[in-house]
């Protein structure tokens, strides 16, 4: 933008001296014309002609001085117009590197939007696991008494085997029953701990996944803001392009100005 506006400059200075000098010289030749001293009309065609010798030779010099003067004004205008697509280009670059960064800038938002509605997914699976762990200790809390009662029962099974160890075929039937019941305790017992330390280990996972869409929630909030103040900082915004544009006509307009002149 600085390029553009001080080429723009550079480009109204040049036109306004070259037209001040055109205004002078045209004024000056219009006074001679005006006074006769450097012209007469013939009285054969009506065209005006030079009036001697030295005015012919002051008007080859003048015109061998704008000869010389023709090849640097077009070395200027060449530059000038390179200097113009230099700028032109310096322009469509900066614009597609801003639509780029806003392209960007959009999926990053839509990456965003999409954490978000996984983090509250993984939000509410997180509840429904931690209603099923509280079930699960309610649950494991009644297992251990049941655990509690059964060491107690065994304990008087075993008082009560030592006892009835030499008793009849009755107390003999009543101690496989007994045995057969403690077994089938056990297995339940160790059914309800597996069962217990694999929803351990899911709440386990589901709060390691939560940590992470966290994190990664945190990282694209935090690339976001950088390329908004890199946005800000570029002066990308709208009311840049409209000034762009303005400045960006005003200089094909100088430009046509000076070509018309050189023609």
């Amino acid at each position: 933008m600085a390029t553009l506006q001080l080429f723009a400059t550079a480009i109204d200075t040049l036109v306004s001296n070259e037209e001040t000098d055109n205004e002078e010289t045209d004024k000056k030749e219009t006074d001679d014309v005006d006074s006769g001293v450097l012209y007469s009309r013939s009285p054969s065609n009506g065209l005006i002609e030079p009036k001697d010798c030295d005015t012919l030779h002051t008007l080859n010099h003048r015109l061998e001085r704008d000869f010389k003067e023709l090849p640097k004004l077009k070395r200027e205008n060449k530059r000038l117009e390179a200097e113009l697509r230099k700028s032109e280009s310096m322009y469509e670059q900066e614009r597609l590197t801003r639509e780029m960064q806003e392209t960007r800038l959009t999926e990053l938002e839509q990456k965003l939007a999409s954490a978000n509605s996984k983090t509250r997914n993984c939000q509410e699976n997180l509840e429904v696991l931690q209603r099923k762990l509280n079930q699960i200790e309610l649950e494991r809390e009644r297992d251990q008494r049941q655990k509690d009662q059964l060491k107690q029962k065994c304990l008087n099974t075993k008082e009560e085997l030592e006892k009835s160890k030499y008793e009849n075929d009755n107390n003999r039937k009543e101690k496989e029953r007994l045995q057969k019941n403690l077994a089938q305790y056990k297995a339940e017992l160790k059914q309800k701990t597996e069962e217990l330390q694999s929803d351990k280990a899911k709440l386990t996972t589901a709060n390691k996944e939560l940590n992470n869409q966290r994190s990664v929630s945190v990282k694209l909030r935090q690339e976001i803001d950088r390329y908004e103040t890199l946005l800000d900082q570029r002066h990308l915004r709208p009311r840049d392009q409209v000034d762009s544009g303005d400045t960006q006509g005003e200089e094909v307009e100088q430009t046509e100005t000076t070509d018309n002149y050189l023609n």
